[in-house]
């Protein structure tokens, strides 16, 4: 039992590590949906088969529970919504604008761990104040014209309100 319930947290991590690792190019496109969906769904199968080797009926139920907990938490569905992403995740890019210091190197700065699933390659790039996400990998003009999350960051003059510190205009930015 002690077997199986280690290769289901060993099989756990390495999923989040590919997660958060921003190796994956094809993050945030349909392609990666449906490479994601298939690698989740095997996940939970082999988290069933070591459970029912086991025999333990506890280890099958929070098994899958969990699996299920990571797939829904890591799942990168902005491919179909893109807005109804960002709006679902907005309290992580506020605080990613927030805690992220950043450059004007080519492709941005790594987020910080936690941080890195909001965009494709796990950084942001500040392109004219505007904070960029990308949400698929490609050249920068292309992330940075059409499939990337702006956000500005709010200016020190303004007072900062947390239902209106940010905004998500293309052309515009800091305090709203």
């Amino acid at each position: 039992m002690l077997v199986c319930a280690g290769a289901m947290a060993g099989l756990w991590l390495t999923a989040l590590v590919v997660v958060w690792s921003g190796l994956v190019f094809f993050v945030g496109t349909p392609l990666g949906m449906i490479v994601s969906g298939v690698a989740w769904i095997g996940l939970l199968v082999v988290v069933a088969v070591l459970a029912m080797v086991s025999g333990r009926r506890w280890l099958l139920v929070t098994g899958a529970a969990v699996t299920l907990v990571l797939a829904v938490a890591t799942y990168n569905w902005s491919a179909v919504a893109p807005r109804a992403w960002f709006e679902l995740h907005r309290p992580l890019y506020d605080h990613a604008v927030r805690v992220t210091e950043t450059d004007d190197s080519y492709y941005g700065v790594r987020l910080p761990l936690l941080l890195r699933p909001l965009s494709a390659n796990g950084r942001v790039a500040d392109q004219n104040g505007m904070l960029v996400f990308p949400q698929w990998r490609a050249s920068r003009t292309t992330v940075g014209a059409t499939s990337g999350h702006r956000i500005g960051r709010p200016t020190p003059t303004c007072s900062v309100s947390p239902a209106s510190s940010l905004t998500t205009s293309a052309t515009g930015g800091g305090c709203a």
